[in-house]
C-alpha cells in the first residue's frame, strides 16, 4: 500500500508502522506500507472520499 502523508508529518516511520500494524491486527494481513512523495498519487473523483486526520 502506498500512502501520501502530509508534508508536515513528523514521524513518518512511526506512521507507516502504525498503519501496517492496524492492517495486521484487524485483518491478519501483513501489508507492506510505503510513503509516496506529496502530490504524486492520482486523485479520484468518484465515490471515494478523501480525509485528513489531524
Amino acid at each position: 500500500m502506498k500512502i501520501e502523508p502530509t508534508a508536515d508529518c513528523a514521524d513518518l516511520a512511526g506512521l507507516l508502522r502504525r498503519i501496517a500494524g492496524a492492517f495486521q491486527s484487524a485483518f491478519a494481513l501483513r501489508v507492506p506500507v510505503t510513503a509516496a512523495p506529496p502530490g504524486s498519487l492520482p486523485r479520484f473523483e468518484h465515490k471515494a472520499r478523501r480525509w485528513v486526520r489531524r
